[in-house]
C-alpha cells in the first residue's frame, strides 16, 4: 500500500488524468468546430501567405490524400502532441531525485492543472511549443547536446516553422539558449550556434510573414474559409481567428486605439497578484535550491526570468487570452528548475511533512488562474461546479448525452 502511494505513483496517476480530462474536452470543443480552435488549426495559405496558416496547409493537402474524416484526425493528432508533452514532462520530472516539492511545482493551476481548471485551453497551438521545448529540456545532457550540423539545420527550420504556425513562439525563443548557457563552462559559439540558429529562424519566420503575408486581400478570410467548409465543416468554424487574416489600415488603427484604451482603463492592482505570485516563486527557491553549488546558475536564472517577464509584460497588458501565455512561461520554467537545479530540503519531522503537503492540497485547491479576460485569480476548486455549468449550459445548442448526465448530476449539488 506504501508503494502505491509512493510519489512516483502519484505523478504517474496525475498525468494519467489530466492527459484524459484533455482529451476529453479536446474531443467536445473539436466535434463542435470551435471557430477559435478548430479554425485557428485549419487556417491555410489558399489565397496566399497568412499569420498562423503552416499546420493548416499541411494538413488539409494530407488530408486530401488520404481522404480519411477531418475532425476525427485532427482530434488525434492534437492528442498525440499532448501526449508527447506529458510523456517528456513526466521524463524530465523522473530524472531528478523527486520529492514534494516537485510536486508544489508541478501539481499547480499555474502549470499542468491550468487545462483542468479552463477546458477552454485544451486543443490551443501552443501545444507545439510546450513539445519542442519538453523535448530539448530532457533530451539536452551536456554543453555538447545539439552542437552538430544537423541540429543546426533543425532548430533553425523549427524556429520558421513554429513562427509560421503561431508568432507567440517569439516572446520565447530565447529560452533554448538561456537553457544551453546553464550548461557552459567556457563560452564557445559553435556550442551555441544551434540555439541562436533558432533565433534566427523566429526572426526569419517574423520577418517573412511581415514581408510576403497577404493580409490586405478583403477576399483572403473567406478562401480560407470555403477551403475549410469544403471538408463538410460547417460554416461557423470560420467566426474566430481566420477574420483576423485580413488587416487593413482601419483595423491596425483600431486595434492601436483598442490598445491605449485597454492600458488607461486597466486595473493595474491585478498586478499584485502576479507579483506576490512571482516574490514567493523567488523566495522559495532562494531558500531550497542548493548553493553555494549553484551560484552561477541560480544568478543567469533569476537575470533571464526578470528579463522574460518584463518582456512578457507586453501580452500580459494588450492581449485577452494573457493566461494561456503565463502558462507556457510557467510550466517551461517549471521544467527548468526541475531539469538544472536541486532543492536542498529535508522531512526531519511530522510537522514539517505536514506544512508541505498542506501547502500542495492549497495550492492545488484555493486558486486559478484564467486563460483570458479577467486578470484576477479564480477560486479555484470552489468554484468548479459553477464553471463546468456555464460551460454546459453555453455549449451553443449541442445536445447530447453526457452533457445532460453532467447537468443532471450538478442540479443534485
Amino acid at each position: 500500500m506504501k508503494k502505491f502511494f509512493s510519489i512516483n505513483n502519484l505523478l504517474n496517476l496525475f498525468f494519467v488524468t489530466i492527459f484524459i480530462n484533455y482529451s476529453f474536452f479536446l474531443y467536445r470543443i473539436i466535434s463542435r468546430s470551435n471557430p477559435w480552435i478548430v479554425g485557428d488549426w485549419l487556417t491555410n495559405y489558399e489565397n496566399g501567405l497568412v499569420r498562423r496558416g503552416f499546420f493548416g496547409e499541411i494538413f488539409l493537402f494530407l488530408i486530401e490524400i488520404i481522404n480519411f474524416e477531418i475532425l476525427n484526425i485532427l482530434f488525434l493528432v492534437i492528442c498525440l502532441f499532448a501526449f508527447i508533452f506529458y510523456y517528456f514532462s513526466l521524463k524530465i520530472i523522473k530524472q531528478s531525485k523527486i520529492n514534494y516539492i516537485y510536486l508544489l511545482i508541478v501539481i499547480s493551476p499555474a502549470t499542468y492543472l491550468f487545462s483542468f481548471y479552463d477546458p477552454l485551453t485544451t486543443g490551443r497551438k501552443e501545444i507545439l511549443i510546450f513539445v519542442f521545448f519538453s523535448y530539448y529540456i530532457y533530451s539536452i545532457k551536456n554543453e555538447y547536446s545539439f552542437s552538430n550540423i544537423i541540429n543546426n539545420c533543425l532548430f533553425f527550420i523549427t524556429g520558421i516553422c513554429l513562427v509560421l504556425n503561431h508568432e507567440i513562439i517569439i516572446f520565447f525563443m530565447f529560452y533554448p539558449l538561456f537553457i544551453k548557457t546553464l550548461l557552459i563552462g567556457k563560452y564557445k559559439f559553435i556550442l551555441i550556434k544551434s540555439e541562436v540558429l533558432f533565433i534566427v529562424g523566429c526572426l526569419l519566420g517574423l520577418f517573412i510573414l511581415a514581408l510576403f503575408s497577404n493580409s490586405n486581400d478583403p477576399n483572403t478570410p473567406n478562401l480560407i474559409c470555403e477551403k475549410i467548409i469544403s471538408f463538410n465543416l460547417n460554416e461557423n468554424v470560420c467566426n474566430g481567428p481566420i477574420k483576423d487574416t485580413y488587416l487593413t489600415q482601419s483595423v491596425l488603427l483600431k486595434f492601436i486605439n483598442h490598445t491605449i484604451y485597454y492600458i488607461k482603463n486597466f486595473n493595474y492592482f491585478y498586478y499584485f497578484y502576479y507579483f506576490c505570485l512571482f516574490l514567493i516563486a523567488v523566495i522559495f527557491i532562494f531558500l531550497f535550491v542548493e548553493k553555494p553549488k549553484q551560484n552561477k546558475k541560480l544568478f543567469l536564472f533569476f537575470l533571464f526570468n526578470i528579463l522574460q517577464v518584463i518582456f512578457l509584460l507586453i501580452l500580459f497588458i494588450i492581449v485577452n487570452d494573457w493566461g494561456r501565455y503565463l502558462n507556457i512561461y510557467f510550466i517551461t520554467t517549471s521544467l527548468v528548475l526541475i531539469k538544472f537545479f536541486k532543492f536542498n530540503i529535508k522531512y526531519n519531522n511530522i510537522f514539517a511533512k505536514t506544512l508541505v503537503l498542506t501547502l500542495i492540497i492549497l495550492n492545488i485547491n484555493s486558486w486559478n488562474m484564467p486563460h483570458c479576460c479577467n486578470k484576477k485569480f479564480g477560486n479555484g476548486i470552489f468554484s468548479l461546479k459553477e464553471r463546468i455549468e456555464i460551460r454546459l449550459n453555453t455549449a451553443n445548442g449541442y445536445e447530447d448525452k453526457p452533457r445532460q448526465i453532467l447537468i443532471n448530476f450538478l442540479n443534485k449539488f
